[in-house]
């Protein structure tokens, strides 16, 4: 895994990011089964091309989608915010994306506003 081109470029730029090298065994993300699955980083437009990993997998058809993100993951409410509303909120207005949380807020968060700003500042207003 540590040798392939897409891990060796996602790694140079989570350190030049972080300033340390991915915890591979982190428990909240799971690396080794994504890769396993043939699963790799790719750039994410929105974030600048920055690599990422998909929350998710759905390994074959018809089976169980395996879960890769934890559910105290950083940005797991980006999946479950997709999964409701059918569009990455990178790639929509602050206005918008504060509309689209209200029921999320309403079931799981505190304030759509205030989770706007916190995860997405760059969003514009």
């Amino acid at each position: 895994m540590q040798t392939q081109p897409a891990y060796v470029d996602w790694a140079k730029q989570f350190f030049g990011r972080y300033g340390e090298q991915p915890n591979l065994d982190s428990d909240s993300y799971d690396y080794r089964t994504a890769w396993r699955y043939g699963v790799q980083p790719e750039p994410h437009a929105p974030d600048g091309g920055a690599f990422h990993w998909p929350s998710e997998i759905q390994p074959a058809p018809f089976a169980t989608v395996v879960p890769l993100k934890s559910p105290d993951h950083p940005t797991m409410w980006k999946q479950d915010f997709m999964t409701t509303n059918g569009v990455d909120p990178d790639t929509i207005s602050r206005d918008d994306l504060v509309r689209m949380l209200t029921p999320m807020a309403a079931r799981d968060l505190t304030g759509p506003a205030a989770v706007a700003d916190l995860f997405l500042p760059k969003v514009p207003r």
